[in-house]
């Protein structure tokens, strides 16, 4: 195989939902990316931005989950640099805290927590609430899938059956029904 021909080097899935291929989904992305810019430049009137209450963290965090479940918002786990920045020399920590804002005019509810100190990993909103998979943290990267809920002022947390293999640093999309997950190199159904 000559590794400068990518074309060569990609080979489709044969398990993998038609709508996972590399070609469908860069042309799902793109025909998506038409259609809401035709959708944005159609509309009557202009986006309503508003600015939430910040997250109760002075730092901030990369790479957390996020998403909504019952109309309450989600950021959980993430990496921060505390103390120092990176390039001070600060050591770089991954997190367990889970935050839901469940009102835009309130406040961030105090931490809950997910089963593990995580970043990183795929987040997509779905009817049943925040599909979360995968993730890394200071060792490894992780195969785990699970579904955040928000239930009577609960935070939820449903294992699901794990990725067939570690995956960190990637993205996702919600697809039609029945509910495909397409990431970087997996499509869940």
């Amino acid at each position: 195989m000559n590794p400068g021909n990518r074309a060569e080097s990609r080979v489709a899935n044969p398990k993998c939902h038609p709508a996972c291929h590399p070609a469908a989904v860069r042309a799902l992305i793109a025909g998506a990316m038409i259609f809401m810019t035709a959708k944005m430049c159609a509309a009557d009137t202009a986006l309503d931005w508003r600015q939430l209450p910040p997250l109760p963290d002075p730092v901030g965090f990369a790479g957390p989950f996020a998403g909504v479940s019952s109309n309450a918002l989600f950021v959980a786990g993430g990496a921060n640099f505390p103390d120092k920045l990176p390039w001070e020399g600060g050591r770089k920590i991954w997190y367990d805290a889970a935050f839901v804002l469940d009102r835009t005019n309130g406040a961030w509810s105090k931490p809950f927590k997910l089963p593990r100190a995580i970043g990183y990993g795929v987040s997509v909103t779905t009817p049943d609430g925040v599909l979360c998979a995968g993730g890394s943290d200071s060792t490894q990267h992780y195969l785990d899938v699970f579904l955040l809920r928000w239930c009577a002022g609960k935070l939820e947390t449903k294992p699901l059956p794990p990725l067939p293999k570690p995956l960190a640093n990637s993205c996702g999309a919600l697809v039609g029904l029945p509910r495909t997950v397409i990431s970087r190199r997996f499509c869940l159904t």
